[in-house]
């Protein structure tokens, strides 16, 4: 009787480890994409507001809509006073300038 127990055991936590292990666990869900190595974020992708006088070619194009042409005519137009110059320095339209405001920001003085 105690050997019945003892292997019921062994099963039970041979299955239930079996059924817990993390490619099981997991399975059915995409994988995390390999690490580059760097933290920039993709193509389009920027998490927080990007200062206008000082971002690089390479970041301002991680802004949703600021493709290289646009980010260079940034870079051109510097320095900013204040986010909505791109509109009276010409750089981008107002529609433009309205789909990236949330993502852009002048933090530090023009020309300093």
């Amino acid at each position: 009787m105690q050997g019945n127990r003892m292997m019921c055991l062994v099963l039970a936590l041979t299955v239930g480890g079996f059924l817990l292990s993390p490619s099981l666990l997991f399975a059915g869900q995409a994988a995390a994409p390999p690490m580059s190595g760097h933290s920039m974020p993709m193509h389009g992708q920027h998490v927080g507001k990007l200062d206008l006088n000082s971002a690089s070619l390479e970041e301002l194009q991680h802004v949703p809509g600021v493709n290289e042409a646009t980010a260079k005519k940034i870079v051109e137009n510097r320095p900013y006073a204040r986010a909505d110059e791109l509109i009276t320095k010409k750089v981008l339209s107002k529609a433009a300038y309205d789909s990236i405001k949330e993502h852009i920001a002048v933090t530090k003085p023009a020309g300093k």
